[in-house]
């Protein structure tokens, strides 16, 4: 009786760490999520006009036309644009600042330099990607193999308490 109560704590235990070996492999992940990844600032330059000038491509690098690209700061649209055939756009009377500059599917963030005073990694104009394909992605690495594994733990743990307690069940019969 006393071997039958230890062999059930025994289970029990394994068990338990069956179902929590899994959740414990996914939170050892060491990759940043995409939401939590820093979202980097490109410098671009107006032209001598004050204009600030762009093309808007898809994921493959073709150009975008007939397009709405909108320029926010601080949240409110500062103004907007729409593209051409060859999915180049302009926006006439743009200040120096920082922008969000987005397209129905992509955006990006820009701090806009006047003529002559960006620095030298600037660029001459935008390259706004529209992005249309969702790509989703898993955890890889251990995560599944410690889930099947933890998984089968678990079953042939589960197993064993209820075959031994039918045992127990037939013997007092």
């Amino acid at each position: 009786m006393r071997a039958s109560g230890s062999l059930c704590r025994v289970l029990v235990g394994l068990a338990s760490i069956g179902i929590a070996l899994p959740q414990l492999s996914y939170g050892m992940d060491s990759r940043q999520p995409v939401a939590a990844a820093a979202r980097s600032v490109h410098d671009v330059s107006l032209d001598a006009q004050g204009n600030l000038n762009g093309k808007l491509v898809d994921a493959n690098g073709r150009p975008q036309a007939a397009a709405v690209v909108v320029l926010k700061q601080n949240g409110q649209v500062a103004a907007q644009s729409k593209t051409d055939e060859s999915g180049q756009f302009a926006v006439a009377g743009v200040r120096a600042g920082l922008y969000e500059i987005s397209a129905a599917q992509g955006s990006g963030a820009y701090r806009v330099w006047a003529h002559r005073s960006a620095p030298p990694s600037a660029t001459a104009s935008v390259l706004l990607v529209n992005q249309t394909d969702v790509l989703r992605g898993q955890s890889g690495g251990w995560g599944h193999i410690m889930l099947v594994t933890g998984l089968i733990i678990t079953a042939g743990v589960i197993g064993g308490v209820i075959g031994y307690n039918m045992k127990d069940d037939d013997d007092n019969s």
